[in-house]
């Protein structure tokens, strides 16, 4: 119902002022809007001659309740028009508090330099007689209480009747969701790289695995024949002793290798990290690194009545050995280790992670005090080959990626955390198994 008067006249100065010299007209109507109006009142677009009215005011209507969030603006990009539908997706923004500013006002920085420059581009295009046609930004627009949305901005110029462009008009649409499956996308193109990478170093490791394995079965063999002579003198027996350790670490290389091309045969049974780390620093491997560091110390804090995993014994000893090969290095002569377990309960994706279900895991954690690694290094640090750029000796290059392939192959996951001169810690978080912890109980 409308009231004579006052609310007749305020009715035909807000058309005034949102027609001007635009909306009076079906030609200037934004095609976007007329497809509108095509689809949601077909029977209503044919009219009887000298009957304009009626089609300006069912336009009008259409404008005012589409779910499109239309606009406009002048040549300088200054907002003119805006319809119901643009206080919705601004998050409360009115018509009055659009019209007369600038559209480059509601946008971040990048997206200010964005518009900016291709809308430089198209008006000297459009000044060497190159008429331009519809653009679509993807850019950042601000809300009303000051955070910002994903926007998919469509611009078309607006043209008087010799053809120069006196504004701009189009549609805002929310593409939040379509970001967001774009980074999805490319988080699985990722491990779908990541994928292809390691599955040419497994293809690698399967094809010479087992003739290096030969070959340093003869080296290490005859090594060790020498080393009995006891007629060696001592520069001889030092050389033969540096072949050796040479020989030892190849062989190492090998076994990474075998693990992760996955060739290495092992079997999965009930395993208790409780009883695997004190194994492990039992190990001559181990062994020879409190040798080498006789004032190193060592840290060793077990959660009693730690839960069974299901895993492959060898690869996960292996896995530990490279670890606390990695902290060892790194905390040095006078430095200190430290070895944890526990029980936790994981409600929700750890960082990083987002393959981890719910439930209890058991996590081992390897901390050192040494010198640490930057954030740069430490998100590349998994990496084949990656931690001998870092450590620059006493490594392979594979131990970490091989820790990685492992826990991995588990269903479960490994983390480092690290800062300049503040050491690091390795986390390992395996899914606890039920039905192992029924069968030793």
């Amino acid at each position: 119902m409308m009231i004579e008067g006052i609310g007749e006249q305020k009715v035909k100065a807000q058309r005034r002022s949102f027609a001007g010299d635009v909306m009076v007209k079906e030609s200037d109507v934004c095609p976007a809007c007329q497809k509108e109006a095509m689809e949601h009142h077909p029977a209503e677009t044919d009219y009887p001659p000298g009957n304009s009215r009626k089609k300006d005011d069912d336009i009008q209507y259409l404008l005012d309740h589409s779910p499109e969030a239309f606009w406009r603006t002048d040549k300088d990009l200054k907002i003119i028009f805006t319809n119901a539908a643009c206080r919705k997706i601004s998050g409360g923004f009115e018509n009055e508090d659009f019209i007369g500013k600038s559209l480059l006002e509601f946008l971040t920085p990048e997206g200010i330099e964005q518009m900016w420059r291709v809308n430089d581009l198209r008006l000297k295009n459009e000044a060497r007689g190159i008429k331009t046609d519809i653009v679509f930004y993807e850019l950042q627009m601000r809300r009303k209480n000051g955070t910002y949305f994903w926007a998919g901005i469509s611009s078309t110029p607006c043209r008087n009747q010799e053809g120069d462009v006196i504004g701009y008009r189009g549609i805002i649409r929310d593409i939040g969701a379509y970001k967001e499956c774009e980074v999805e996308r490319r988080k699985l193109e990722d491990l779908l790289i990541e994928a292809e990478k390691m599955a040419v170093v497994g293809k690698m490791a399967g094809d010479v695995a087992h003739e290096l394995n030969n070959a340093m079965a003869g080296i290490l063999g005859y090594s060790e024949l020498l080393l009995a002579e006891h007629n060696l003198d001592g520069v001889l027996h030092k050389h033969v002793g540096n072949i050796m350790d040479s020989g030892v670490r190849a062989a190492a290389l090998v076994q990474d290798l075998l693990i992760m091309s996955g060739r290495d045969g092992a079997s999965r049974k009930p395993v208790n990290l409780n009883k695997l780390v004190p194994a492990c620093l039992k190990k001559n491997e181990f062994q020879k690194w409190s040798e080498r560091y006789p004032d190193m110390a060592l840290h060793v804090d077990l959660e009693p009545s730690l839960h069974y995993i299901n895993g492959s014994l060898p690869q996960l000893d292996r896995s530990i050995m490279n670890l606390l090969a990695m902290a060892c290095e790194q905390a040095g002569p006078i430095g200190a280790v430290s070895i944890a377990t526990r029980t936790v309960y994981l409600g929700r994706p750890i960082n990083g992670c987002d393959n981890l279900r719910e439930g209890e895991y058991v996590v081992l954690s390897i901390t050192h005090n040494g010198e640490g690694i930057s954030d740069e290094d430490v998100s590349q640090i998994f990496e084949p080959f990656y931690i001998s750029r870092v450590m620059k000796k006493g490594v392979t290059g594979l131990e970490l990626s091989v820790a990685r392939e492992v826990i991995k192959d588990h269903n479960g996951f490994i983390d480092m955390t690290s800062r300049i001169g503040c050491g690091a810690t390795f986390t390992i978080y395996l899914p606890v198994s039920r039905r192992d912890v029924q069968g030793n109980h």
